[in-house]
């Protein structure tokens, strides 16, 4: 096979899995226990641990140390593997290669390595390892079981400067983009409390009420109050139709095909909206025969069975799609309730009902459609539902958009690291 000449100031190396990469001629490819010292854990007796705080904190494995910051449960009064701060936490059981940088000293069980940089900057060192996650994954589930040792840890070739200065820079950049990304992930959660409070006090109480009546829910003994002068409602009075997913042999594994009519499943149903992420599809002959779940723009989607009263909305340009058998979808009468009533129907009070209900099943968790259309629904006079819907929908767009948002920061980070840590991209240093 002909290998392509190298760009000038590059060079061609041979990678772990025998294929030729491109890097910078001062670049090398180097084993790992070249640049990184590797200690191995190992769990002491067990009746060393407590989770009083005694000790230091103890990490078995990926479970405890997680992926952001370390939050330990148990601790541990005597031990001998240890990993200072200075360090970075790799995983070597299920899952291998799991990796984080220490926050303070700990003892090791046999699920975690430490690592420790030679003459190496820890942060470069980090993300480098991040970036060849890939590659253990890979090794390890060649082996008897999802493991790996010190020595294929070692062993493991990476691509690598051996330039204080450049590794500094290479991680500063990185490191910048993983602070934008936490920043905006504690805007979201932020976004998300506030929205959440917000629903459940403008969808009970409304906007400026004193006056309230109280609703009971029988035979389920769950009871709210609302403003005097809302409506309330079955959802089944609301609606013109509420049609539920396939049922029974409706709907096998082998139905569904590469390419054709998207079929909605619960992890679908997103921020009360109805995505095109994850999809599965069947035939336009299969759709045309399940007609009575087939949806529309504007339904409500509400998931009946799994993880019970998921809702989103079918947007008006989503295009055919039809539904499996835990789903049902709702067609309201008066389209100007859709985004109420998706919205009440995510409140504290209806999600209440769903779960107490759904949970009472005797065989197995889930809603009967009378379930869902006796749902009561408290709708205010049209004016104050119009406030309640532009203050909602602006905290849920303003939420959307830093979702989305973080989504292309992780994006872009992807793309640093490939570039930068490759040697695709140099930096000035």
């Amino acid at each position: 096979m002909q290998v392509q000449k190298p760009k000038q100031g590059y060079k061609l190396v041979k990678s772990n899995y025998g294929r030729y990469e491109e890097i910078p001629e001062e670049w090398e490819i180097s084993k790992i226990s070249k640049f990184l010292d590797i200690t191995m854990g190992q769990s002491p007796p067990s009746e060393t641990y407590n989770e009083k705080g005694i000790g230091l904190p103890f990490y078995q494995g990926v479970t405890d140390f997680g992926e952001i910051n370390p939050m330990p449960t148990v601790w541990c009064s005597n031990a001998n593997k240890t990993a200072n701060p200075d360090q970075i936490l790799f995983s070597v059981r299920a899952p291998v290669g799991e990796i984080n940088l220490n926050t303070s000293r700990c003892y090791m069980g046999r699920g975690i390595s430490s690592l420790t940089p030679k003459n190496s900057d820890l942060k470069y060192c980090f993300y480098l390892l991040k970036q060849f996650k890939s590659h253990f994954i890979q090794y390890s589930q060649g082996t008897t079981y999802d493991a790996i040792n010190k020595n294929e840890i070692g062993m493991t070739k990476l691509i690598y400067t051996q330039n204080i200065s450049e590794q500094k820079k290479i991680a500063l950049i990185i490191s910048h983009s993983d602070t934008q990304i936490q920043q905006t992930q504690k805007i979201i959660e932020y976004t998300k409390k506030l929205k959440n409070g917000l629903m459940q006090r403008l969808l009970t109480k409304g906007i400026g009420h004193t006056k309230f009546k109280q609703i009971h829910v029988i035979p389920r003994f769950i009871k709210f109050s609302v403003p005097e002068s809302w409506d309330i409602k079955k959802l089944k009075e609301i609606s013109i139709d509420i049609k539920d997913g396939p049922m029974g042999f409706a709907l096998h594994n082998y139905d569904y095909v590469e390419v054709g009519i998207p079929i909605l499943r619960i992890q679908n149903l997103k921020n009360l909206t109805v995505t095109k992420n994850d999809l599965r599809f069947i035939s336009k002959k299969k759709h045309e025969e399940l007609q009575k779940s087939q949806v529309k723009p504007n339904d409500i989607i509400i998931s009946k069975t799994g993880i019970l009263g998921c809702v989103g909305v079918v947007p008006k340009d989503y295009g055919p799609a039809n539904l499996n058998q835990a789903l049902a979808r709702i067609q309201l009468k008066d389209n100007e309730l859709v985004n109420y009533v998706s919205m009440f129907l995510v409140s504290k009070i209806p999600q209440q009902i769903l779960s107490v209900v759904g949970s009472g099943r005797t065989v197995q968790a889930g809603l009967k459609m009378s379930d869902i259309k006796d749902l009561i629904i408290a709708i205010p006079p049209k004016e104050e539902l119009k406030k309640i819907i532009n203050i909602l929908s602006e905290v849920s767009s303003f939420h959307t958009k830093q979702e989305e948002y973080k989504s292309n920061l992780e994006n872009l980070k992807k793309g640093l690291m490939q570039n930068l840590l490759m040697g695709k991209i140099r930096v000035n240093f």
